[in-house]
């Protein structure tokens, strides 16, 4: 899938990815490559890419739609 981290200033990160770990409202999100679509709001806590790279949020929102994963963050 493809993802994009973006904050208010600059686009924090762009790149593919097969697994993305999100901390939503509802708990951890856990989102794998083909995932269905969804918009759900982000807590504070780490978004973690394939294991590898990691973002610190205080509050988000994630879309996913047709196989793009879109991170609006506030850090």
């Amino acid at each position: 899938m493809d993802v994009s981290i973006l904050d208010t200033k600059e686009i924090l990160y762009e790149k593919s990815a097969v697994r993305v770990v999100l901390p939503t409202v509802e708990g951890e999100l856990c989102v794998l490559d083909m995932h269905e679509n969804f918009l759900s709001r982000l807590k504070n806590g780490i978004i973690t890419i394939n294991d590898s790279d990691s973002f610190s949020v205080t509050d988000g929102v994630a879309s996913m739609e047709n196989n793009r994963l879109t991170i609006l963050v506030e850090r």
